[in-house]
């Protein structure tokens, strides 16, 4: 007799190993820590540094749930971003050096530069 496809119910579903640091885990960290319960002590039983309660905590106030959700990592400025000038002064020498000097820059198929002499 053949297997019968099923889909998984969303309770059947396993949470991923790091589910309690989703939207939810990060919720129910918060309210122990607004129902008077102290940082450290939800850290140390929870297993999770004491400067992420923190920070958690103060997004909830200023965002509610939705603060809590993932960030980037990225920079939000780059301090020295090279200007459009210079970015077109380098190209321009590098381009009347690949003009000057045929095989150069060198490929993976000829890394010290031209196959002249082989």
């Amino acid at each position: 007799m053949p297997r019968r496809k099923t889909t998984p119910r969303a309770q059947d579903l396993k949470a991923h190993i790091n589910a309690g640091l989703a939207v939810r885990g990060k919720a129910l960290r918060v309210e122990r820590v607004l129902g008077g319960r102290l940082v450290a002590h939800i850290a140390k039983e929870l297993g999770f540094p004491r400067q992420c309660a923190y920070r958690w905590v103060r997004r909830y106030r200023a965002e509610g749930k939705a603060g809590l959700s993932g960030r980037s990592s990225r920079r939000h400025s780059m301090q020295s971003l090279t200007s459009p000038e210079r970015d077109a002064a380098v190209l321009e020498v590098a381009h009347a050096n690949a003009l000057a000097r045929p095989g150069w820059p060198p490929t993976p198929a000829f890394p010290h530069g031209s196959c002249r002499g082989c």
